[in-house]
């Protein structure tokens, strides 16, 4: 199935505790590739991954639902300005 990252993106972004996110697809030798977030949360000390993926839950599809969380400072951009998916 293709996947969008924005779309994602933009749901993930829609909760009050996220700054910002990028979502990108990560190499996996035995399942393929898995949907990774990385999250800039409005404050890394009170982010609980485990209940803000439950409530992402509500909203899309599991095969969109990131399966894992990163929490990062920021994003990195490339060099024409635009989030990079690494």
């Amino acid at each position: 199935m293709k996947i969008a990252p924005e779309e994602i993106e933009t749901v993930l972004c829609s909760f009050s505790e996220v700054l910002d996110c990028v979502v990108y697809g990560k190499s996996n030798p035995i399942v393929g590739t898995l949907l990774m977030a990385d999250i800039v949360p409005m404050n890394s000390e009170h982010f609980d991954s485990l209940s803000f993926r439950d409530r992402v839950r509500q909203i899309l599809p599991e095969y969109k639902v990131p399966k894992h969380f990163k929490i990062v400072g920021c994003l990195g951009v490339a060099t024409h300005g635009k989030k990079s998916r690494h």
